[in-house]
């Protein structure tokens, strides 16, 4: 059994695009301090990528993934290093702990399963294909972010151009 305990989602919204972060209720009630801070820097990462593609309009398609092991492959490829984004060094430490490529927490994994599959809790069972955005060009061109977020994006951009 594989978990997805946090997701980035895009969405068409309000003539735009809205760049959503989905916690898993297990993360929260379950993750310990450290993890759930690793989880959200990690999705982070990945919402800074979102931005820095769709704000240049780079996102014609991604590749689609039919497996647990297929995403958690493409995973790390959607995402901005760590070192690049955080300035707190602790913080990119544990982010690059807990992620080799995806979420390494047997601890959280084992009472999820103890105490939250196997009481019966909800469960959503999510095909890979349920994780792909259809997003309408006209959206992506009407999208509107955060200056900061550009800001910290071009820098990026700069770094790894070097």
């Amino acid at each position: 059994m594989g978990v997805m305990f946090a997701r980035v989602i895009p969405a068409e919204a309000a003539g735009g695009v809205s760049i959503l972060v989905q916690f898993s209720a297990a993360l929260v009630a379950f993750g310990t301090k450290g993890t759930v801070e690793a989880v959200a820097a990690h999705e982070f990462t990945h919402y800074v990528d979102l931005v820095r593609r769709l704000s240049t309009k780079n996102v014609l398609s991604d590749e689609t993934e039919e497996s647990l092991y297929g995403m958690a492959v493409t995973d790390p490829g959607r995402t901005v290093p760590p070192k690049l984004i955080f300035a707190d060094k602790a913080l990119v430490s544990l982010v690059s702990r807990k992620f080799k490529d995806v979420l390494a927490d047997p601890s959280l994994n084992k009472k999820v399963e103890q105490e939250w599959v196997a009481k019966g809790l909800p469960v959503r069972w999510v095909d890979p294909s349920e994780t792909v955005a259809r997003i309408r060009m006209g959206s992506v061109a009407a999208a509107r972010f955060d200056p900061r977020v550009l800001e910290k994006v071009a820098s990026i951009e700069r770094k790894l151009e070097r």
